[in-house]
């Protein structure tokens, strides 16, 4: 089965709006392609990654089904030649770049992402916004990409003389390195540091990279010192960028921080409505709700599951039902054993609860470290059975009895105070997922 098969059987199977965004800019690879490896090319990584999250599996699928070999399908970035060498340096985003999907419209808004969406419309529509720069951070898939998106289309759309670029740090870092080997750096700093609106995701990617850390410093100072915007987004805060140097840190430590949280419930019901029907799916709202209480809050994932039980739906020819959704969750957290570990929950727990790992270790007893420190023993507990003096010694606590008494107050609380069962419920949820 070649690339083109793949995507004539996809075409026919997804959204058309997605197939049109997305897939339609997918190249199959003839010449690089075999019997077991199917390479297609895309013009860049926004479009791979997405690819990659949501249709990857299914592509996958469709071979496996048509053939029954199980191939190796390979998504990688490979821009238009043509198109780069008449796209001058420091000119708008092209729209190859920006998603028509995400916008401000479409931005499904909550207490956890407030903060961050406003602020992203003011520095998108406000010309005289006192901010020039802005940090937005938080857990992968929580919609920062999302934001920058919406900036970067609200711009283009409204105000068109104005430039912008829309990037993640790995493809600055590669366009760095192309400039040096090539001995073109002039055009370089002509594009990045000329532009109205740098809009960079993942900045710290650039941890523990000096020489990048240098450039994109000197375009940072360039861009403030004209007064232009500067967007950026991370995983972690400034203070957990390790490796980044002193003077880059203050910069992005001067700016505007805005913390994106994991949803609340009814957010995450909203967003898998709307996921819904961008796939053209109906699913019963008890459904709906069983998908958001059993479910991190990566959208990304979210989008992954949703576009899985719709292909489990055309492939047994049955309407979507509890059980077929059970399964495709069971599936999802048979593959995330692995991922359940000591580590990763204490990480998962002070992300969301926002508490430093050295802190819930410590013999502080302010009361967000307590209650922290007790969520992570019950999670513990929950998850990975760790015996109470393994606790114990993990979270430095004085020894089994601690641990016994931190359960007994949490499991009370949990009974007694909704908030708290749902807080515990969607940490587990995203350890899981």
């Amino acid at each position: 089965m070649n690339g083109d098969e793949i995507l004539k059987k996809l075409k026919s199977e997804i959204p058309k709006q997605e197939y049109e965004q997305y897939l339609s800019t997918l190249k199959y690879d003839k010449n690089n392609s075999g019997a077991s490896i199917i390479i297609f090319d895309t013009p860049n990584i926004f479009i791979a990654n997405w690819i990659r999250q949501n249709y990857l599996e299914k592509m996958l699928n469709i071979v496996e089904m048509t053939t029954n070999v199980k191939a190796e399908i390979t998504i990688q970035v490979k821009a238009n030649k043509t198109f780069t060498k008449s796209k001058p340096f420091g000119t708008k985003a092209n729209n190859n770049d920006l998603s028509d999907l995400l916008t401000f419209d479409n931005f499904v808004v909550g207490k956890s992402n407030n903060a961050a969406y406003n602020v992203c419309k003011d520095i998108a529509m406000v010309s005289n916004y006192d901010w020039k720069t802005v940090l937005i951070y938080g857990n992968t898939g929580l919609g920062k990409t999302h934001l920058l998106n919406a900036i970067g289309k609200y711009v283009t759309e409204n105000k068109p003389e104005s430039k912008v670029i829309f990037i993640t740090a790995e493809m600055f870092l590669n366009d760095y390195m192309k400039r040096l080997s090539t001995k073109t750096m002039d055009l370089f700093h002509e594009r990045y540091r000329n532009c109205d609106y740098l809009l960079i995701d993942d900045i710290a990617f650039f941890k523990a990279k000096e020489k990048i850390q240098d450039e994109f410093f000197h375009t940072f100072e360039q861009l403030q010192k004209d007064k232009k915007k500067i967007v950026m987004t991370s995983d972690v805060s400034p203070a957990e960028m390790i490796g980044l140097k002193d003077r880059l840190k203050s910069r992005i430590e001067g700016s505007l921080i805005t913390q994106i949280l994991p949803p609340e419930i009814s957010v995450k019901i909203d967003i898998i409505r709307q996921k819904c029907e961008l796939n053209r799916i109906n699913i019963d709202e008890y459904i709906i709700d069983y998908i958001a209480n059993n479910m991190g809050s990566n959208i990304r994932k979210i989008e992954g599951i949703i576009s899985e039980i719709k292909t489990m739906s055309l492939i047994s020819e049955q309407k979507i039902d509890i059980n077929m959704v059970k399964r495709s969750l069971d599936n999802k957290n048979t593959n995330n054993k692995d991922k359940i570990t000591t580590a990763n929950i204490i990480k998962a727990v002070c992300q969301n609860l926002n508490i430093k790992p050295m802190d819930l270790k410590s013999k502080k007893r302010l009361k967000n470290i307590a209650f922290a420190r007790k969520v992570c023993v019950y999670i513990l507990r929950s998850l990975v059975n760790e015996s109470m003096p393994s606790i114990a010694k993990e979270l430095n606590m004085k020894d089994h009895s601690s641990v016994s008494k931190q359960m007994k107050t949490i499991a009370k609380e949990i009974e007694e105070n909704e908030q708290t069962k749902m807080i515990i419920n969607e940490i587990i949820s995203q350890i899981k997922s």
